[in-house]
């Protein structure tokens, strides 16, 4: 796990708020501040009132170098110049020699929590400048705005700035000039990200690199549902049951558990949930008899076998609509009965197993169907979602873009099974594997080899390849 610095710049009432370009790693899309991972050479004289020294050298580096602003000082020579110098490789701790640091305020750290697949312990930092500046052109940088912070919770709360909660945190603390915070990496609490939905991870036996799936919360100002409660461990269960709780006192009524799909790894504490409540569990007619007949552990799951299947007794299909604006999209491939849940007015999507963060989506050939999968992402892709909430790892900014790379990477699997075919003209799919899968550690093979079984019956299905009674594959021209 790295060090990392952030810096709120501030003027009057007014923060300086910036959007991650979409080609970044670690949250591309949402809104943040200047930041960056502390280094090696990273030191400066002891403050105790501005935390790690390191981490404040840090975040004068990177206001510098991501948007120009030169934090208030009296310096030798110029931003322009200090800035050239930085990205030639210059120490940062002797260029910032006359930073006037009684601008700047120490507001705490957050460490990313143990689920998320890149983590960070963070430090925070205010500057106030006297004027509001303009930023410099980067390809970091997608936009940025300088706004109050009454503004900016208005819009995060519309769905129109995703932001995670750490950088919320610290736009209050940086205007109210007070409040101080500090959040460890194993505090789970219930999060948003911005718009109409909150999201509680939850430790599930599922398919690594995942180990927790995410149990969201939605519905209206006075009901409200959970969605795909995973929790299997007692503690995890109380965890779960604590957030319930808390919601149900502010005067909010728990109105049942709906299911996106059947695997085990999502439904762990749907039957205990149901009855310990005596409310209803939803999900599609698909999930339903599935379900019923005692499907839902296997690969996808992570081999999860649950000892008691949540028994489904309401139904949802397409076009269906629950309380607060959200909607039920039917979208199948990842599982026959997969069900989505969507919110025009913030575009949110509750996503489940149709994408996720820092792992791929397995398609398993005797319970998913590639065309449809494909066919769904498109169609998902089509709503332009603001932001997205996967069952696995963290939300998605700009989610149509986070779609439709996925749909790029399948199309783009799917060409090379295809050149594979061509290349070997008749193989098993132990062969085809071995060429089709080539750019994937050789220990995941047997999991590849199912996508690529899914993606030859797409194949197959669209009549560019055929399937010998001796179980080999072949091109058709």
């Amino acid at each position: 796990m790295r060090r990392a610095a952030v810096v709120v710049p501030v003027f009057g009432d007014q923060a300086l708020m910036i959007q991650r370009a979409a080609t970044l790693r670690f949250q591309p899309g949402f809104y943040s501040f200047p930041g960056g991972a502390i280094d090696e050479g990273d030191h400066g004289p002891e403050r105790p009132e501005l935390g790690p020294p390191e981490a404040r050298i840090a975040a004068w580096r990177e206001l510098l170098e991501e948007t120009g602003l030169l934090a208030p000082g009296d310096y030798a020579l110029s931003a322009e110049t200090m800035r050239e110098r930085l990205f030639e490789g210059a120490s940062a701790a002797a260029l910032s020699q006359g930073c006037d640091w009684s601008a700047w305020r120490y507001l705490g750290d957050w460490t990313t929590p143990e689920y998320a697949h890149l983590r960070f312990q963070t430090y925070f930092y205010s500057c106030r400048f006297e004027q509001r500046l303009e930023v410099l052109a980067n390809t970091e940088i997608a936009r940025y705005f300088w706004g109050s912070g009454g503004e900016t919770k208005k819009a995060w709360e519309a769905g129109e700035l995703p932001a995670s909660p750490p950088v919320l945190a610290a736009l209050e603390a940086a205007l109210d000039g007070v409040s101080c915070f500090s959040k460890a990496g194993d505090s789970r609490d219930l999060l948003c990200a911005g718009g109409a939905a909150h999201y509680l991870p939850l430790r599930a036996p599922t398919l690594p690199p995942a180990s927790h799936t995410n149990c969201s919360f939605i519905g209206s100002d006075s009901h409200f549902f959970v969605v795909d409660p995973a929790a299997v461990e007692p503690s995890e269960r109380a965890l779960l049951w604590r957030h319930i709780k808390a919601r149900c006192a502010q005067g909010m009524q728990f109105t049942g558990v709906l299911l996106t799909h059947l695997h085990h790894d999502h439904i762990g504490a749907a039957a205990w949930l149901a009855e310990k409540t005596e409310t209803p569990i939803f999900a599609s007619t698909r999930t339903q008899s599935d379900l019923a007949a005692g499907r839902g552990s296997g690969v996808s799951a992570g081999e999860c076998q649950l000892d008691r299947l949540p028994e489904v007794t309401s139904l949802l299909a397409e076009g269906d609509q629950l309380p607060g604006g959200w909607a039920v999209l039917e979208t199948p491939g990842h599982a026959a009965g997969h069900l989505c849940f969507w919110h025009a007015q913030t575009r949110v999507l509750i996503a489940g197993d149709m994408i996720a963060s820092g792992s791929t989506i397995l398609i398993e050939p005797d319970q998913g169907d590639m065309s449809l999968y494909l066919q769904s992402l498109t169609r998902l892709a089509q709503l332009e979602p603001e932001l997205i909430i996967p069952a696995h790892g963290m939300p998605l900014a700009q989610g149509d873009k986070a779609l439709n790379a996925l749909i790029q990477h399948r199309l783009k699997r799917e060409a090379k099974v295809l050149n594979a075919l061509q290349t070997l003209k008749s193989a098993t799919l132990s062969e085809l594997v071995k060429k089709a899968y080539d750019d994937t550690p050789e220990f995941l093979w047997p999991l590849a080899k199912l996508s690529l079984h899914s993606h030859l019956l797409k194949l197959r299905n669209d009549h560019r390849a055929s399937l010998t009674k001796d179980k080999l594959w072949s091109p058709i021209a």
